[in-house]
C-alpha cells in the first residue's frame, strides 16, 4: 500500500502544489554537488591496513573514494492523468506511465457536465471516489485533484435541469474533429471535452 494521497479540492490550491513541487526540482538540480567523502571511520581503518596515504595502492584509493550509485533523475516535476473517476486498468497503465517522466503524479477525478447532452446519463454516471482513491494509493499517487464545478453558473447543477450554457461563454471548439464520427450525434461532446482538458491543464500546469 503506497502513502497516503493529498486530496485537494480548491483549484488556487492545486497549482500552489504543482508550483512548489516544480520549484523543489528546480531547486535540487541547481544545488552544487558535494564531492563524496568516505565516513572517517572507513578512512581510519584503511589507513592502518594499507598504510600512510603515500603508499595507498590505486586500488585501495579507489576502494575508499568511490561514492555509492546515485538514483536516477526524472526528466519533468509533475505528470497529470485527467480522469472522470470509475478507474479501470486504463487509467492505471496511464498512472504507470507517468511515474515513468516525473517525480509528482497528480490524477484529477471530475464528471464533466458540458459533454452530456440534457437527455444523456451525467445524473447517473459513476462516482466511485473511495474506491478509486484506495486504487491511486496502490499507485503512488501523490495528490487527487477532486473539483467540485469548474463552469461558472454551476453548469453541473443545470444539467439536471436542462442545460443552459449562457452563464458560461468560453469554450474550446475542433471545427473539423466534432464534424465526423460520434461528433454528428453528439455535436457538443468535442467541445465539452477540448474545453475541461484545457481548463485542467491550466489549473494543474503540469510538465507532462
Amino acid at each position: 500500500m503506497g502513502a497516503s494521497i493529498k486530496v485537494i479540492e480548491d483549484s488556487k490550491a492545486m497549482r500552489k502544489w504543482s508550483q512548489e513541487k516544480k520549484f523543489e526540482k528546480k531547486a535540487n538540480a541547481e544545488r552544487p554537488r558535494v564531492p563524496y567523502q568516505a565516513p572517517r571511520k572507513q578512512l581510519l581503518s584503511a589507513r592502518k591496513t594499507v598504510g600512510p596515504p603515500r603508499y595507498k595502492s590505486q586500488g585501495a584509493r579507489k576502494s575508499i573514494a568511490s561514492p555509492p550509485p546515485r538514483p536516477r533523475l526524472k526528466k519533468h516535476a509533475v505528470a497529470f492523468v485527467p480522469t472522470m473517476g470509475s478507474l479501470h486498468e486504463g487509467h492505471l497503465a496511464l498512472v504507470e506511465e507517468a511515474h515513468k517522466h516525473a517525480d509528482c503524479v497528480v490524477v484529477s477525478i471530475y464528471v464533466n457536465p458540458s459533454q452530456f447532452a440534457p437527455n444523456e446519463d451525467f445524473s447517473v454516471y459513476p462516482r466511485s471516489f473511495e474506491s478509486d482513491l484506495k486504487k491511486l494509493e496502490n499507485y503512488d499517487v501523490d495528490a487527487v485533484f477532486l473539483p467540485r464545478n469548474l463552469y461558472k453558473g454551476n453548469l453541473a447543477v443545470q444539467k439536471g435541469e436542462g442545460e443552459n450554457e449562457q452563464d458560461h461563454q468560453s469554450w474550446i471548439t475542433l471545427e473539423e474533429l466534432e464534424k465526423p464520427l460520434c461528433g454528428i450525434t453528439r455535436p457538443h461532446f468535442f467541445r465539452g471535452v477540448a474545453t475541461v482538458v484545457t481548463k485542467l491543464f491550466h489549473i494543474v500546469d503540469p510538465d507532462v
